[in-house]
């Protein structure tokens, strides 16, 4: 049984009649369609099949739509200097953003935070800052590309949507966001709960590395020059230091720590995946268990700290915690260490070849690293 389907780029109001991206083609039941490739002499830059619009189609989830919009500002940047391409890609872009995070959720917003743009599980509650941040920078850029050839409108869309995404990621946990906020003796730590199953709560979301990716993501948007409001990178900046405090330093015994994932002197070969919080007095920290995810997550948490630090280092009310993270004997120090000893020892661990092979710090640490 065969099917046809048409992928065809729409323009507003015919302005770009006849461009058709993607050509007629009958598909066995189940394939993927031709990808959408807006500039005809490089074939090469074209939006994955993937990132596809189609209303029969279930909606992405907010992290994988986080890589399909990166994909998108490559091709529409690639298409800048092509009037009819440019169009057609931020046409596309568009249309990708109204089908994969502006379509309502099966689940009601709770805790009166309709207003914020955020993805809700089957709680109808925030639970994944990781797709957050990545959607939240990704309409920034969109906002940028928009500028170019485009109606200021477009360029504000983005940039209203963006600022909601940030505010439900600066939000607290109590108030439909992603937030605890907790002491450290006379100043104050910071969580982003974030977790991959719909099931649980978020606020039981103590996933490490989802953790780091919302903390690099803000630091991210708070260096690339997007003028935000004022008192909206007022809040970024806060809350990036007390999220950074807390990985270094926190001293709520029901909070992680990067040393609670991998506590130093333990006999652990890598660092805990994940936490599950609040149904204890400690966090119950965990691994996956399924084959080489574990040190897979460890190489990935130790060079997104890596990110984290050097982008923290520009901020100047941030450069005292980078120097912190990146010190010697610092947790950082720890993870990079363990990554090394597995590359001279493979047997100390379950770890694939290629994630230790293309692990590259972006700069030495002291005592050796």
């Amino acid at each position: 049984m065969c099917r046809t389907r048409i992928i065809a780029a729409i323009s507003h109001a015919g302005a770009i009649a006849g461009l058709i991206v993607a050509a007629l083609a009958s598909l066995p039941a189940g394939a993927q369609p031709a990808p959408f490739c807006p500039l005809a002499e490089r074939r090469e830059v074209c939006v994955r099949p993937a990132c596809i619009v189609d209303p029969a189609v279930p909606k992405p989830n907010w992290h994988d739509a986080a890589q399909c919009m990166r994909n998108l500002r490559d091709v529409w940047a690639a298409s800048a200097k092509d009037p009819t391409a440019r169009q057609a890609s931020a046409d596309f872009a568009r249309r990708y953003v109204e089908f994969a995070i502006m379509q309502p959720s099966q689940a009601a917003p709770r805790d009166g935070a309709a207003a914020l743009l955020v993805e809700r599980n089957q709680r109808g509650e925030a639970f994944n800052a990781m797709g957050q941040g990545g959607v939240a920078y990704f309409l920034l850029q969109f906002a940028r590309l928009a500028q170019v050839g485009d109606t200021s409108a477009a360029a504000n869309w983005y940039r209203e949507l963006a600022v909601r995404a940030i505010e439900a990621l600066l939000n607290p946990v109590e108030s439909g966001g992603f937030v605890r906020r907790t002491p450290c003796g006379d100043k104050e730590c910071a969580w982003f709960h974030s977790v991959t199953r719909r099931d649980w709560s978020g606020s039981e979301g103590g996933t490490l590395n989802q953790d780091l990716h919302a903390i690099r993501d803000l630091l991210l948007i708070a260096n690339g020059r997007f003028a935000l409001p004022p008192e909206l990178e007022q809040r970024l900046d806060a809350t990036v230091e007390a999220a950074l405090r807390q990985l270094l330093a926190g001293t709520d015994p029901s909070t992680p720590t990067l040393d609670g994932y991998f506590p130093p002197g333990s006999r652990q070969s890598l660092a805990f995946y994940g936490a599950r919080l609040g149904r204890q007095s400690a966090p119950a920290y965990y691994y996956l268990g399924r084959g080489t995810l574990d040190c897979h997550y460890h190489v990935h948490a130790t060079e997104l700290l890596f990110q984290i630090m050097t982008e923290a280092g520009k901020r100047p009310r941030l450069v005292a915690l980078a120097q912190q993270g990146l010190a010697c004997g610092s947790p950082l120090w720890r993870y990079d260490a363990a990554i090394r000893a597995v590359r001279a020892t493979p047997a100390r661990a379950t770890c694939d070849s290629r994630d230790i092979a293309r692990y590259r710090p972006p700069s030495p640490l002291p005592c050796g690293g």
